[in-house]
Formats: C-alpha cells, sequence, structure tokens
C-alpha cells in the first residue's frame, strides 16, 4: 500500500509522528475534534507569519491524523462485523 508513515520507512520525523499518534489517541479517545480544530488554528495562523513551511508541515501532520482515524473507525465497523 506505500501509505505507512512511521519512522522507519524513512517519511516523516519520530517526533512528527509521535505527535500523529497522540493526536489521533486523544482525538478518538475523546470523540471530539478539538485536535482537528487546534490543527487548523496553527495553520492559520502559520499562515498569518508567512510561515508557509510550517502551515504545511501542520497541513501534512492533519492528513496524517484523518488517514489514522478512517482507518480506526474501519477497523472499528470490520470487528462489529465479525
Amino acid at each position: 500500500m506505500k501509505r505507512c508513515s512511521a519512522p522507519c520507512v524513512n517519511h516523516i520525523k519520530k517526533v512528527d509522528y509521535f505527535e500523529d499518534i497522540t493526536g489521533a489517541k486523544s482525538f478518538i479517545s475523546s470523540s471530539d475534534t478539538k485536535t482537528i480544530q487546534r490543527l487548523t488554528k496553527d495553520i492559520d495562523a502559520a499562515v498569518t507569519k508567512l510561515d508557509f513551511e510550517k502551515a504545511a508541515e501542520i497541513r501534512d501532520r492533519l492528513k496524517r491524523l484523518n488517514l489514522l482515524i478512517l482507518i480506526w473507525y474501519l477497523a472499528k465497523r470490520k470487528e462489529k462485523k465479525l
């Protein structure tokens, strides 16, 4: 699938991967959108400061978080069918 973003495949820094996992766990356990809202605000703040590289990094983190949430949701759904 070539979708893994883990540090062992050199697609992401360990710190960023840890933040992704922490954000996903927080999102899943609280069932709210605080993490996504925070990341969206962080993107806006970076753009306001004209720090487009930082905004892109946060955008990518947000995409990875959404992917992790989707994978988790699909796994839970499959688990319920079994």
